[in-house]
């Protein structure tokens, strides 16, 4: 038997909106602290707006810690 499952946490609503107020009305830095797989933490942290496309490959742009 072979058996495959996924889970999916759905952004909340006004996430986004309140990134970019922070962000670009409040002068604000806003960065995501994840115990997420790298992958994942980066695309939820693009779909907000913490990360900007073109931000994607810079320096210190995500990060890990073993």
């Amino acid at each position: 038997m072979i058996g495959a499952f996924a889970l999916r946490d759905k952004i909340r609503n006004g996430v986004k909106e309140a990134v970019t107020f922070a962000r670009d009305e409040a002068g604000l830095n806003v960065r995501l602290i994840s115990g997420d797989h790298m992958e994942t933490a980066t695309t939820v942290a693009k779909k907000v707006g913490i990360i900007k496309e073109e931000e994607v490959g810079g320096t210190y742009t995500v990060m890990h810690a073993d």
